[in-house]
């Protein structure tokens, strides 16, 4: 749900999200259009059918089980959006085109144009709900600052409320399009076109390299901010994207909020590592933590890595379990049981192979909640060297 309507609710809200105060911006006004928290309480929100779909081995998950989907959602809307969810007023559409139409243009992933830095927010973010708006449908938002409006709306209309899906709508406002539509992606996933009728091809078109800055970070298929496996499919049971390695198929489409990568990408666009420069002694962040912009004596680490300088295993909670496995030259069998208790329970695990050998990893059964996304009841699992991206993610495995 979202906070109430409160300066200090909105704070806390907005630091959760992004783990930092935001670095930029500029004389505009942006709102969070609300439906009212209370009458959401009062009357539950519809769910989407639940539907299931199959591809690849051993992978089922069943489609709009949870209602967290945004094109679900707009779909129950008249309007039309850009890639689902983008909206854009006269004036920046004709920016747009004269900017397409130009000989040349800057990089704009995260997204900087010709016009960056007026593009971005510059001096802090001033968040406003407004309930006279709350019966606006549809979850959507423009795409970074829009300097044609005095108040830029970013809608969280009903069935828009879980945490995920406005933390994707607000990501959008500071300046993040869709994650499938980086110009490398076809390295890590596949269109499969003929699972998407041609009026929505536009919405899985890549941006080239020469209008896009990724910030060297890497691909990042767990990303808030990427569609799921069928999100515009023609055929509920096909998917209209695949990972090139299927191993994470459960991880695209997850919605439990930004992934590390999405703060990450935001904190470079708006500088703010500016903030330690004159820290002296900074700390040498490992396992590929960055120095924290609100703290400059510790790191801000990836999932799965605690301590000050991402050196220890991420504690667990709120019961005793993980830490770390011995390996052994033999099979070892270990059962994890995560009872459903309210709180939301997690356990870490690492595993450390000894000089010059390999660690081999074999899953009998995880029985978990089935969704896109596995962003509720999972196992995931980093095992590419690169501990950053969100990793393999199995909800079900029988």
């Amino acid at each position: 749900m979202l906070p109430s309507p409160s300066n200090e609710s909105v704070q806390k809200f907005i630091e959760r999200l992004f783990l930092q105060p935001i670095c930029t911006m500029r004389n505009a006004n942006l709102f969070l259009e609300k439906t009212s928290v209370e009458a959401m309480n009062q009357e539950k929100v519809p769910l989407p059918k639940k539907k299931t779909f199959v591809f690849g081995d051993d992978k089922q998950f069943e489609r709009g089980a949870t209602g967290h989907r945004i094109i679900t959602v707009n779909g129950k809307s008249r309007l039309v959006y850009m890639h689902g969810d983008m909206i854009m007023s006269k004036q920046s559409l004709m920016r747009e085109q004269q900017l397409m139409s130009a000989p040349s243009r800057s990089k704009r992933w995260a997204y900087r144009d010709s016009f960056y830095p007026e593009t971005i927010w510059q001096d802090g973010v001033p968040y406003e709900f407004d309930n006279s708006l709350s019966e606006n449908p549809g979850c959507f938002s423009t795409v970074g600052r829009d300097t044609s409006q005095p108040e830029q709306p970013v809608n969280i209309g009903r069935g828009c409320q879980h945490f995920g899906i406005t933390s994707h709508e607000i990501a959008h406002a500071l300046g993040l399009f869709h994650h499938q539509q980086r110009y490398d992606r076809d390295r890590y996933i596949t269109f499969n076109e003929e699972n998407v009728a041609f009026k929505y091809w536009m919405n899985f078109a890549k941006i080239p390299s020469k209008y896009l800055d990724t910030y060297d970070l890497p691909y990042d298929i767990g990303s808030v901010m990427h569609y799921t496996p069928t999100e515009f499919s023609e055929n509920e049971y096909l998917p209209a994207l695949s990972p090139i390695n299927p191993d994470y198929v459960g991880t695209m489409g997850s919605m439990d909020g930004p992934s590390f990568l999405d703060v990450q990408i935001i904190n470079r666009h708006y500088q703010c590592y500016d903030a330690c420069n004159t820290t002296e002694n900074q700390p040498r962040c490992l396992n590929g933590g960055y120095v924290n912009p609100r703290n400059c004596s510790v790191c801000k680490c990836p999932t799965g890595f605690g301590g000050d300088v991402c050196q220890l295993i991420a504690s667990s909670a709120p019961i005793r379990c993980g830490g770390l496995i011995p390996t052994t030259s033999s099979l070892t069998r270990m059962r994890i049981r995560l009872t459903s208790a309210g709180a939301r329970r997690k356990c870490v695990y690492h595993i450390r192979a000894p000089p010059n050998r390999r660690v081999m990893i074999g899953l009998k059964s995880v029985e978990g909640r089935c969704q896109e996304g596995c962003y509720t009841t999972a196992v995931e699992m980093k095992m590419e060297g690169d501990f950053r991206p969100v990793g393999y993610r199995w909800s079900q495995l029988h």
